[in-house]
């Protein structure tokens, strides 16, 4: 599923540029409705990200989205937790005085039905070539819009609270969060160490999924992204990643583009650890919402299978705890 087109802008490519690598700017381009919020940009450029929220037919649609690759004046790589989102690659040369910007779109749906990939990348061109020609008035010869300045903006979009749920709770947003608690004879700081490495997930999962792509960021590992794969009843799914939250030794929380969010929270206990592990459907749809979470709401059983196995993990590789 590619959507992929040139447009040429009456404009130098470090001001093209410069209005890509802030997201807080890309409001000039969208119609109402949609909105860019939390943005965090870092200086390296890779990392940066961000939330949206967007409405399709009065019905409202999220995503966190990351950059997981950046060359100055070259190439952005924009990667989304929503599949149908997907993941946008902008390419930055000079065109006489003038920049070509050649956009690209791959779309990570968790389904792979050809007919209806195909009708989406239509609608893609159509919704999207418009809103990128409006470029040439908004950093055309006389702009609307200045580019603002990358060290004024660096903002963190994550408030660090949170707290622990240990049955079906109300989570982001109000969505229902089913979780399960486990004590584990570790330290909070290796437990919390083990958890956040997206392959210990794969790991600890009983169901047989591969880990691929895995882009991590600097720092604190907000916005990296991976990509999962996985069978149910003979066909293939998949799913895009992003890292959404992280407070050291205390919580994280990972969206999956199958519209899932998974959280860990850690807390001290009995010298040891109580790990407790939740998910929340979460496909910005509250229609949709409540129809999956009706369908996956009595999952409790895979999370204590997972939790045992994150137990087994981490107790064998630290050993018995001395007493």
């Amino acid at each position: 599923m590619t959507y992929q087109q040139s447009f040429h802008i009456d404009a130098p490519v470090t001001t093209v540029f410069g209005f890509f690598r802030d997201p807080a700017q890309w409001s000039a381009l969208e119609p109402e409705g949609v909105r860019f919020k939390d943005v965090r940009l870092t200086k390296e450029g890779i990392g940066t990200h961000y939330l949206w929220t967007a409405k399709i037919a009065g019905v409202s649609i999220e995503g966190f989205n990351v950059f997981t690759d950046f060359v100055p004046d070259k190439l952005i790589t924009d990667r989304s937790s929503n599949g149908l989102e997907g993941t946008w690659t902008y390419s930055f040369e000079p065109d006489g005085p003038g920049t070509r910007l050649t956009v690209r779109n791959q779309m990570q749906p968790w389904w792979r039905l050809p007919l209806l990939e195909r009708l989406l990348d239509h609608v893609t061109a159509r919704t999207h070539g418009p809103r990128f020609a409006r470029l040439q008035a908004v950093l055309g010869p006389e702009p609307t819009l200045s580019p603002r300045k990358v060290d004024a903006t660096l903002q963190h979009g994550v408030d660090g609270q949170g707290s622990q749920a240990s049955h079906t709770d109300k989570g982001r947003h109000g969505k229902p969060v089913h979780a399960r608690t486990i004590h584990i004879d570790a330290p909070v700081e290796v437990v919390f160490d083990h958890v956040k490495q997206p392959q210990n997930f794969v790991a600890a999962d009983p169901e047989p999924v591969r880990l691929s792509a895995l882009v991590p960021t600097p720092g604190d590992g907000i916005g990296s992204t991976w990509q999962t794969s996985w069978r149910v009843a003979g066909l293939p799914m998949r799913a895009a990643w992003c890292r959404r939250e992280l407070v050291p030794g205390s919580r994280i929380v990972d969206h999956a583009s199958t519209g899932v969010d998974w959280t860990y929270a850690m807390a001290p206990q009995d010298g040891g650890t109580a790990l407790t592990l939740g998910y929340a459907i979460s496909t910005g749809a509250a229609i949709v919402d409540r129809a999956l979470d009706h369908v996956f709401g009595n999952q409790e059983r895979q999370l204590d299978r997972m939790l045992a196995n994150y137990k087994q993990l981490i107790e064998a590789d630290v050993g018995p705890r001395s007493r």
